[in-house]
């Protein structure tokens, strides 16, 4: 009887186990306030962690970013100019535009109040939500 259950409850907890358990606000929180700390400080994006990037940033959105070495900005916060300070000030907001995870990321430049407004649209992958496109709003 025992083994059953083990054998019942096994697939449930192995499947939750690849499925992401934090709000995506959280998750893209936590993304750009490592995201602002280290790029700030890096030379170029390409010295990022890539492990960390895979982790929060779709496939495609990562090709898109690293294929054109002669951006003039960052195009994983829409901005050609930025600092650490920005990590933090940080709000999220559901940005919805239909049935996509859209999501307003908000960032306080300066002392100033002045501000940097981004939408980044999500997509699932393997369970996960990963940001799949960011575009600068006004």
């Amino acid at each position: 009887m025992r083994r059953n259950i083990l054998l019942c409850v096994l697939p449930v907890l192995l499947y939750s186990c690849n499925e992401q358990t934090e709000t995506n606000e959280a998750r893209l929180h936590r993304f750009y306030t490592w995201y602002v700390k280290n790029a700030a400080t890096a030379p170029n994006r390409w010295e990022l962690n890539q492990d960390t990037l895979k982790e929060y940033c779709s496939p495609g959105f990562l090709k898109n970013i690293f294929s054109d070495s002669t951006l003039d900005y960052d195009p994983v916060l829409s901005a050609d100019k930025f600092n650490e300070r920005w990590a933090e000030s940080i709000t999220i907001a559901n940005g919805a535009k239909g049935s996509a995870k859209v999501y307003r990321v908000h960032f306080i430049k300066d002392k100033a109040h002045h501000s940097h407004n981004i939408l980044a649209t999500m997509s699932k992958e393997r369970g996960f939500w990963k940001i799949d496109y960011v575009e600068d709003i006004k």
